[in-house]
């Protein structure tokens, strides 16, 4: 042994030295061989020495699941009394871990091997030295009361309650442990922010990002060849390090990097906010006269983690042009609503009432004597303005009603726009929801710990303007070939032709008069019966 002192000093004082020298991994296809670290592995484990807390965005196919195995071998193995507590997405893949590091220990010449191993199994190794590597499925309090030297998260944006977990680790963090985050992007989610905080200097991690490229092997070739089946979702996920690109998100990844060019700063000068009851009610487009806006709202209690929101979209163009994200009582709320309203051309306002928080809303808007209210035919999805709620009698209710029918619909109407490019945005309130809003379950919804009520709110207006659009639409079709099947004889809509219902005394029998929907007016016209029911 005394001849080996050296070289156990040099490998017990660098990891680096200790896994080239003597490491060996179980490569898929060339079998067991040693272990030559490339450039951006030893660049990792030079991070890890360096800093307590790490953060690593990785692509796969770089080998960092290996040399985190032997960092952890050789943590254990000149250490004393250090506990490794390795978690995954699931049981199997940190057991994986476990299986990397008891290849490389049994590997190692027996010289090196200057503590035994006491334990062994798929979910542990202790050593003689009472240092230990155990591996703990994904739960909630999967550190909590461990007494643990280091943490490993692999595969950490897969893990739905992180936050939790990590919370449940601050006993580790508080009295000196080290943690390591691992993972691939998996969309906009809490490991998500960690990285960007990290980013930005916002936490304790250390943030390090490693592309498919920074492999020495793996050239555009190599790339092409191994994406050649993959979808886009796929690519941005396990080799592009693309946050957005890689969740299952209801826009797609491209359309949010579109969406991003008109999104103004959230302290840009652009976006007016000293209105009404709070800031957080923020103005892009000043009201125009004779336009016609649709404002769509989506109540919260105002007192916990949701939050009252409501949209303004200019109905003629499709564009954003106030919008509105804050936390107040329901009757202030359907104050502010209808003031929004009245700056915005009296226009007309869609309420979300399920829950009751809705109903509370508008009477608080009836009580403001704010009428221009659309309203849902029961059984439906269809909004219709207060106008036309004479023709349905009992079975319209005020507001809208988002149900397991109705919000899937009014979703994809929502994604439809956006994909086809029919809306323009400007709140980066907005596009971060959009970025967490993704399919769950086969349930368009929110990002576990994150809110969509300003995305509600938009799709509300969407489809609200969309329905009444094709209504007019369908409106001015009929008109146009009624009066193709007509000769006009006045020569304004202005005009009203006032007679008694039978008519008498007229000279032709063709000359009716007629209600035209949708503001045509009365007018004098000449039917050609034939005609018109061809």
């Amino acid at each position: 042994m005394t001849q080996y002192k050296d070289e156990i000093y040099k490998c017990a004082r660098n990891p680096i030295y200790f896994l080239c020298g003597y490491g060996h991994i179980q490569h898929p296809i060339r079998g067991l061989i040693k272990f030559d670290l490339y450039p951006h592995q030893k660049d990792y484990i030079k991070n890890l020495l360096s800093f307590r807390f790490n953060i690593i965005l990785k692509a796969r196919q770089l080998g960092i699941t290996e040399v985190t195995a032997g960092y952890i071998v050789w943590l254990c193995l000149f250490a004393r009394d250090k506990t490794v507590i390795v978690v995954s997405k699931d049981q199997d893949a940190a057991k994986e871990i476990i299986r990397r590091a008891r290849i490389l220990f049994t590997r190692l010449p027996g010289w090196l091997k200057i503590a035994s191993l006491t334990k062994d199994n798929v979910h542990s190794l202790e050593f003689s030295n009472r240092s230990r590597i155990q591996s703990l499925g994904r739960t909630k309090d999967v550190a909590r009361s461990k007494a643990a030297s280091l943490l490993v998260v692999d595969e950490a944006a897969a893990i739905p309650w992180l936050e939790e977990m990590l919370t449940s680790a601050q006993p580790i963090i508080s009295t000196g442990g080290n943690c390591i985050l691992l993972s691939t992007p998996k969309g906009i989610n809490y490991f998500y922010k960690l990285y960007s905080d990290a980013e930005n200097g916002l936490n304790n991690y250390q943030p390090m990002k490693l592309h498919w490229s920074v492999h020495p092997e793996h050239d555009q070739k190599w790339f092409s060849q191994e994406t050649r089946s993959m979808t886009k979702q796929q690519i941005a996920q396990e080799f592009e390090c693309n946050f957005v690109g890689s969740g299952d998100t209801l826009i797609d990844g491209d359309k949010l990097e579109e969406i991003k060019k008109t999104i103004l700063p959230a302290d840009s000068p652009l976006i007016i906010k000293n209105h009404f009851l709070d800031k957080n009610f923020w103005i892009f487009k000043k009201n125009e006269p004779h336009k016609a806006y649709v404002l769509a709202a989506d109540p919260a209690r105002g007192d916990s983690t949701d939050y009252s929101t409501l949209q303004v979209l200019d109905a003629s163009i499709w564009e954003q042009v106030a919008e509105y994200k804050g936390q107040m009582p329901t009757d202030d709320f359907g104050k502010l609503i209808v003031q929004v309203a009245r700056m915005y051309n009296n226009c007309g306002v869609v309420v979300e009432n399920t829950g009751g928080l809705g109903v509370a809303v508008m009477n608080e808007m009836n009580n403001q004597k704010y009428t221009n209210i659309y309203y849902t035919v029961r059984g439906t999805t269809n909004c219709i303005p207060y106008r036309d709620t004479v023709l349905y009698q009992d079975r319209v209710v005020q507001g809208f009603s988002t149900t397991l029918k109705s919000r899937p619909l009014i979703m994809n109407k929502l994604e439809q726009a956006i994909r086809n490019d029919l809306v323009k945005f400007y709140s980066p309130r907005l596009l971060e929801e959009f970025r967490t809003f993704k399919w769950i379950n086969q349930k368009p919804q929110a990002e576990r710990g994150y809110n969509d009520d300003l995305v509600l709110a938009m799709a509300m207006a969407l489809w609200v303007v969309d329905r009444v659009s094709m209504t007019s639409q369908r409106d001015h079709e009929y008109v146009q070939a009624f009066l193709k099947s007509t000769s006009v004889e006045s020569n304004t809509f202005d005009e009203l032709y006032e007679e008694s219902s039978n008519m008498k005394g007229r000279q032709d029998p063709n000359l009716f008069q007629v209600n035209l929907p949708n503001g045509y007016g009365r007018k004098r016209i000449n039917i050609n019966l034939k005609e018109f029911m061809d």
